[in-house]
């Protein structure tokens, strides 16, 4: 009808929101949200960190991250080796 009703009003809000979020720079946000945050693989190796998390651990980017060049030396560290054994 003329106008729409409410859930034409609630699709629209719906995709004004889908492209607002898609539309975020997740690096940005990831990078200066002002908490840890740490992105691990199924199998817990560090994917990603931000600042926050290597000031929170005491542990460098470099550290966490498995190496970029694959004949270099892995990455040890897991999510599970920065937790306490008696919390794994």
């Amino acid at each position: 009808g003329i106008g729409g009703g409410p859930d034409d009003l609630a699709g629209e809000l719906e995709d004004e929101f889908g492209v607002f979020v898609r539309g975020l720079d997740y690096k940005s946000v990831f990078a200066h949200c002002g908490i840890a945050l740490a992105v691990t693989s199924i199998d817990g190796k560090f994917m990603d960190c931000n600042p926050e998390f290597e000031e929170l651990t005491g542990y460098s980017r470099a550290q966490l991250l498995p190496a970029e060049d694959s004949r270099s030396k892995p990455s040890l560290r897991t999510e599970n080796s920065l937790i306490h054994p008696d919390r794994a």
